[in-house]
């Protein structure tokens, strides 16, 4: 369905560790989701762009070579209205009433496609966004991050409240992915990354997917280890890929209306399955949103069987010393507001608050810094979490653990917990308990 399916062996020890490297900062050439306005049927999309984009100078920057996936595209747009209002043809008598009106018709050229497949090399936590105005045009400023304790979390959930019934709300989540995509053959289309700033409907349908996906990794890393009680992979954390930024995805979208009074939105309809069992051939299908409403189609294919794998680059290919360098250098851009100071809200707390949480440890890994801290990132049966352990024996504990932890400390307002104490006992029946768990996968 998406890539070639050959089989590769990898090493019993091939995998890769994070180490922290300060990022060079600045702007990422960028995807943008082209969709259609509220008025538009889906049916008319013949007429409107749609999918991912990527504009002709982006693709330059970066030395793209589109695979038959990418399409070359051109649309137009007129002065005074955004890309859902673009149109595949301008035509003659259009073009001369707003020539008229005085309006200026700009053309975009670039490359279009409804599928993705990428290596996934980091992602931000859910974003909160004020809009604000610069200039006399409107611009989206960070303010916070949607999860954290108790009131925080309910401080922003108030602010977002609005964006359901009114289409003119101040407020609005987003979350970054950074991605080098692939072609059927599993090679790069271009040099660099690329990066992609989800939100709304696609958004919110497309973080649903991939925390689906990150389950089927773990589950069919222990199957296709021969172990049902392994349920980890390896150097699995909520914001760098490790050993999963090896594994290359393919998801396939179209246009989704919620309702009559919605505008469509980009939503999976396809995806490759992660397996460990070779005998699991036959398509499946799931559903997905809130009702049910929406299908998507799963593709299996070898995450790992023994030692071969159809899914997985190996660390020490091109490729794979590619993704680990980028995971390396990019290591800011998860953070909130990829490093930079945000605007925080004046209800959300400003210093660090008391923390506890507990709950069956499913993959860890860790980071260790050139300060003496070990950056931790712990994946659970309902989150992720972030943990700044200043004691490396301790971290060296906890990132071997396979049963209950429990952990102590204080919450900061970048979503990192800072570990008091920690403590770690054999598995039991499956009962979380977190009460302040920045969200995650």
């Amino acid at each position: 369905m998406f890539f070639t399916n050959q089989s590769v062996e990898l090493s019993a020890d091939d995998q890769v560790f994070v180490e922290e490297h300060e990022s060079t900062g600045g702007g990422f050439p960028y995807l943008q989701s082209l969709t259609h306005p509220n008025e538009d049927a889906v049916d008319v999309k013949d007429a409107r762009p749609w999918g991912f984009y990527i504009n002709e100078d982006q693709a330059k920057e970066i030395n793209f070579v589109p695979d038959t996936n990418w399409k070359p595209i051109t649309f137009y747009t007129v002065e005074g209205s955004g890309f859902d209002k673009a149109v595949l043809e301008m035509k003659p008598a259009k073009r001369t009433a707003y020539e008229k009106e005085g309006k200026t018709i700009t053309e975009h050229k670039g490359y279009a496609s409804t599928t993705l497949m990428f290596h996934l090399i980091c992602q931000s936590d859910t974003e909160v966004e004020r809009k604000d105005e610069y200039q006399g045009k409107p611009y989206y400023k960070f303010v916070g991050l949607r999860f954290g304790d108790a009131s925080y979390n309910a401080t922003m959930e108030a602010l977002l409240a609005e964006r359901d019934s009114d289409n003119n709300a101040t407020h609005r989540w987003s979350q970054r992915y950074m991605f080098i995509l692939v072609g059927a053959d599993g090679k790069p289309l271009h040099d660099g990354v690329i990066t992609w700033r989800a939100k709304g409907g696609a958004g919110g349908a497309f973080s649903m997917e991939m925390r689906e996906v990150f389950k089927d990794l773990i589950d069919a890393w222990a199957k296709g280890k021969g172990n049902s009680r392994l349920r980890m992979f390896p150097g699995s954390n909520r914001h760098a890929g490790d050993m999963r930024s090896l594994v290359r995805l393919a998801i396939q979208f179209d246009l989704y209306k919620s309702g009559a009074d919605r505008a469509p939105y980009l939503s999976p309809i396809g995806r490759v399955l992660p397996t460990g069992d070779p005998t699991e051939t036959k398509v499946k299908e799931a559903k997905r949103g809130k009702d049910g409403d929406r299908i998507i189609k799963l593709y299996p294919s070898i995450l790992v069987h023994g030692n071969s794998t159809q899914m997985m680059v190996a660390p020490t290919s091109e490729l794979g010393l590619r993704i680990n360098a980028a995971i390396k250098e990019y290591a800011s851009f998860p953070l909130p507001n990829q490093g930079k100071d945000g605007e925080a809200e004046t209800v959300a707390p400003s210093g660090p608050i008391a923390w506890y949480g507990s709950g069956i440890v499913d993959a860890a890994s860790v980071t260790y810094r050139t300060d003496g801290w070990a950056v931790m990132q712990l994946l659970t049966e309902s989150a992720a979490i972030t943990l700044m352990v200043e004691d490396q024996e301790l971290a060296d504990t906890l990132v071997g653990a396979v049963g209950n932890v429990t952990v102590e400390g204080a919450r900061y307002p970048d979503g990192t917990v800072h570990v008091a104490s920690a403590l770690v006992s054999a598995p039991t029946a499956v009962t979380t308990e977190q009460t302040a768990l920045v969200a995650g996968f």
